[in-house]
């Protein structure tokens, strides 16, 4: 989610693709550590989950508040709601030509993450992804930026899920992390999934010492071997990250359709594996 301007150019170009594969979900045995399943209605447990507010990345359209006409749970669903309404910019600076300076927003959404550190293990959602043009759903993880006072990308960031309205009949898996030239890195696998906001999906990743493994249902679409970001614990994919679940519009997403809204990212639970010792 971060940096997608700077991926625009490969992604145009077709995406570079990274270690695919059509197998099938192993059968591991993984242990459940952490789960929630939102079914308790009203707003998400504010002991596990925080909010993003305000404009804050890519250039993108919309306003992220902590309101529930935007993030609640109804009906055992986690709801991300997008609005199309005019909201009023705390950060406006007249005069100013820095989008995160305008008087108002056109658009509002939500984006919250999780109060735990996640390393290792397998993480998924089961979720039906809204469509239109300009919507960009994500469930993703952004390394934890102070754990040695590094920041993006050199923190590391893993796109579980990405689904661009603009283009939809398929999904991204996405890494991002830091080279040993010192300059952003990135690899992105377009995944063709049919029409996958029609019905609720598991998006799932995988992760280990050794690998990234990324999952839609029950089809391992793509991996990344995590040397290739460094060796050692100074690799980003080896120390923890944080959970992100976000309805983003615009940016890199595209030019947003006004007449679709209001638009829903419907999350039934959020499960963290580990493996099963024996």
């Amino acid at each position: 989610m971060i940096g997608k301007q700077i991926a625009v150019l490969v992604a145009a170009a077709g995406i570079c693709l990274w270690g695919v594969a059509e197998e099938k979900t192993k059968s591991d045995s993984w242990r459940l550590v952490w789960a929630d399943e939102f079914d308790s209605p009203g707003r998400p447990d504010p002991v596990e989950w925080g909010y993003e507010t305000g404009l804050r990345r890519n250039q993108e359209s919309q306003f992220y508040t902590d309101r529930m006409e935007n993030c609640r749970i109804e009906n055992g669903m986690l709801i991300l709601e997008a609005r199309r309404e005019k909201m009023k910019n705390p950060g406006f600076v007249p005069g100013s030509t820095n989008w995160k300076e305008v008087e108002f927003a056109e658009y509002t959404s939500a984006s919250i993450f999780a109060k735990r550190d996640f390393l290792y293990g397998r993480i998924e959602i089961r979720a039906k992804i809204p469509a239109g043009k300009g919507t960009w759903p994500a469930f993703w993880l952004l390394g934890k930026s102070g754990y040695s006072g590094k920041w993006w990308p050199e923190c590391g960031e893993i796109d579980i899920l990405e689904y661009l309205g603009k283009d939809p009949s398929n999904l991204i898996n996405d890494v991002h992390y830091k080279g040993s030239d010192g300059k952003h890195h990135h690899a992105a696998r377009r995944i063709a999934a049919g029409k996958p906001y029609e019905d609720f999906h598991i998006y799932a990743l995988e992760w280990d010492e050794s690998e990234l493994r990324f999952y839609y249902d029950d089809r391992m679409t793509s991996k990344f071997s995590i040397d290739q970001a460094g060796e050692g614990k100074d690799n980003p994919f080896r120390n923890p990250f944080e959970l992100k679940l976000n309805f983003a519009l615009g940016g890199w997403g595209g030019p947003v359709d006004p007449e679709i809204f209001p638009l829903r990212y419907e999350i039934d639970y959020v499960r963290y594996y580990q493996r099963e010792i024996r």
